[in-house]
């Protein structure tokens, strides 16, 4: 509720003693996500960043936790003008091997307004098959199919 009524400093500090109370809990991870959105909200882009990567280091193989903290990592990448560090992100989210993945499917559409802005920055990148992609805004990255010619008759 704090976080919600726009009191970002109060819901940080409520979120840090959670984690200080409760850091073996299931909820931990989410409650530094807490940490993190609250700095954002209050206008510390800078630490916000350093907190989200600090989620990615610590919970590796929980991607409900890493990849809104890559997704929200590469907006704010945006923000401060650096579209080079925010396409890697995009690029990362885009290599799940879940083709559901919100967070992915997210990335794939941010990737291509950012490409739009920066068109020196489209370079190939790998999808989960391993196939380089090297789709224009606006285009799909799946590979087309296979057409073949018509049955000849004898």
């Amino acid at each position: 509720m704090l976080f919600t009524d726009g009191r970002y400093a109060d819901a940080q500090a409520a979120f840090q003693k959670f984690t200080t109370d409760h850091p073996n809990s299931p909820l931990a991870a989410q409650a530094n996500l807490g940490i993190a959105a609250s700095l954002e909200g209050a206008g510390k882009a800078s630490e916000a960043m350093t907190k989200y990567q600090d989620i990615i280091v610590r919970y590796p193989s929980d991607p409900y936790i890493t990849n809104p903290a890559k997704l929200t990592l590469a907006r704010l990448s945006e923000e401060q003008n650096k579209p080079d560090q925010a396409l890697r992100y995009y690029d990362e989210l885009m290599r799940t091997q879940n083709q559901y993945d919100p967070w992915a499917g997210e990335a794939r559409e941010r990737r291509e307004f950012l490409l739009a802005k920066h068109p020196e920055l489209n370079k190939p990148v790998a999808t989960p098959t391993g196939t380089p992609s090297t789709a224009q805004p606006g285009q799909s990255a799946q590979p087309k199919p296979l057409q073949l010619p018509p049955p000849t008759k004898k």
